[in-house]
């Protein structure tokens, strides 16, 4: 098989895997979103500007897309267990080396060839656009902006990608070298901050921004190609794993869970969670870049509405990002994993929900620990109002949206805009009832009543047709 040919195919691939569950319409419409997301955001800038320094502002979105290119690349080393449970009956290209004349190279080759334009062109294209239009109406972003991070925000993202590729590669040889490489760039970034370096002076693609001339833009291709290309050249699909054998775990588990309707379910959720790759601790971990985003807007808010509360206002967007724990929940199985058992849909979501409960425990430490540390502890009663009716709220839109799916449904551009609608006026409400006094924020906890009816009538929702699957 011809390279093109195998490239064409794995663009083929990747846009039916995803316009199968929602539609080739609302996929097409979600770069749409995203572009009026942005030029909208774009509009922000002056804002941004008046509370940060120019550098910190142009730095947010390239390492924004690095990450995000991480996570692209990363799904070939973490995606194999998921794509095992999720996409069961699915047959990839990516796993064809073994059944049709294809080298590992070309495959290799050729998926990350279809990352880096797919990705592009439903990510990085549609955020541009928007900078672009938002540019022609806000003076303090220049004409050459979009131009220029078309460019750069472009190569942040394909630095992310192979560096990913580049790691599980390492990982595949040796998770030794892996760890010793990773040390290596913890020790870098240390002597690097304690060096005072800035980081437009080592990220080439920000330098390139910063400065555009042509020698920090092709240092960044050299690197991406460098990364690529030892990918490349020493790929490994037989990754090194050891025999894992795990005790039973089931039936004490769901002792301990005897209180839920279901408790097997939840016993299983919990031994997903702990069997999968980073086990219970990308929960956790996964909180840190959302709090770290709510550092971000608490400091700009503060800034322009004076008498606000940060305890509050840290408990009402943690509320909003507390639902993506269902997100992991939703991630390693579909409901056809249970159509050969007497349940229904709104059985498995109504266990997953009390999975989700359950697991609430973590943002609620989170929540303990943020808002005497903001000096609010003698608000921790209204915050903790707050957080609990926008949580289940929050999940409950969710739940009625998305089912089991929400990982997929939420590309869909119709339903991220009804996401969007249905959770953000009550986030506002939240926010501006605070400023007289942080104790109307406990009006949060009226969110509880719509959360659970909305959970009801998902299980109804979801339960009248069949579930979609690969």
């Amino acid at each position: 098989m011809a390279f093109g040919t195998l490239f064409s195919a794995m663009l083929k691939e990747e846009w039916r895997m995803h316009s199968t569950m929602f539609g080739s319409r609302g996929f097409l419409l979600f770069p749409v979103v995203l572009t009026v997301m942005a030029a909208v955001a774009s509009l922000a800038v002056p804002v941004f500007l008046a509370v940060m320094p120019p550098g910190t502002v142009s730095t947010a979105p390239h390492i924004f897309y690095l990450i995000a290119g991480i996570s692209v690349g990363s799904f070939g080393l973490l995606g194999r267990e998921v794509m095992n449970r999720r996409f069961g009956q699915a047959s990839l290209l990516a796993y064809s080396s073994r059944s049709l004349p294809i080298s590992e190279r070309a495959i290799i080759a050729a998926f990350i060839l279809k990352d880096c334009l797919y990705y592009f062109v439903f990510w990085v294209l549609p955020a541009v656009a928007g900078i672009a239009v938002g540019s022609l109406v806000v003076p303090e972003i220049p004409p050459v902006a979009a131009p220029l991070l078309l460019v750069s925000l472009g190569l942040s993202f394909f630095m992310g990608i192979a560096l990913a590729f580049f790691l599980s590669t390492v990982y595949a040889w040796s998770p030794r070298a892996l760890a010793t490489i990773l040390g290596l760039l913890v020790i870098v970034i240390v002597l690097f901050v304690a060096g005072g370096w800035s980081l437009a002076e080592v990220f080439f693609p920000l330098a390139f921004y910063a400065a555009p001339s042509l020698m920090p833009a092709a240092l960044s291709v050299v690197l991406i190609l460098l990364l690529a290309g030892l990918s490349i050249a020493f790929v490994n699909i037989d990754f090194p794993e050891s025999d894992r054998r795990y005790p039973c775990r089931l039936p004490a588990l769901s002792r301990t869970f005897g209180m839920t309707s279901a408790p097997h379910f939840v016993a299983k959720d919990f031994i997903d969670l702990r069997r999968s790759d980073g086990g219970m601790g990308k929960i956790v971990f996964s909180f840190l870049f959302p709090v770290g985003i709510i550092w971000l807007m608490l400091t700009i808010l503060q800034y322009f509405i004076p008498g606000l509360a940060p305890g509050i206002i840290f408990a009402v967007l943690l509320g909003v990002f507390t639902s993506t724990i269902y997100n992991w929940l939703t991630e390693y199985d579909l409901f056809t994993s249970y159509a050969f058992l007497p349940v229904t849909t709104g059985q498995v979501i109504r266990a997953k929900l009390e999975s989700y409960l359950i697991l609430n425990i973590i943002p609620v430490v989170f929540l303990l620990v943020a808002v005497p540390f903001f000096g609010d502890a003698f608000l921790l009663i209204p915050a903790l109002a707050a957080f609990a009716g926008l949580s289940l709220y929050a999940v409950g839109v969710t739940v009625y949206l998305c089912g089991l799916s929400p990982n997929v449904m939420l590309y869909d551009a119709r339903t991220f805009l009804l996401y969007v609608a249905a959770i953000a006026p009550f986030v506002l409400l939240l926010i501006f009832l605070s400023i007289p006094s942080p104790w109307y924020a406990a009006a949060g906890i009226l969110l509880l009543p719509a959360g659970v009816l909305l959970i009801q009538k998902a299980g109804e929702r979801h339960g009248s047709f069949e579930e979609r699957s690969f």
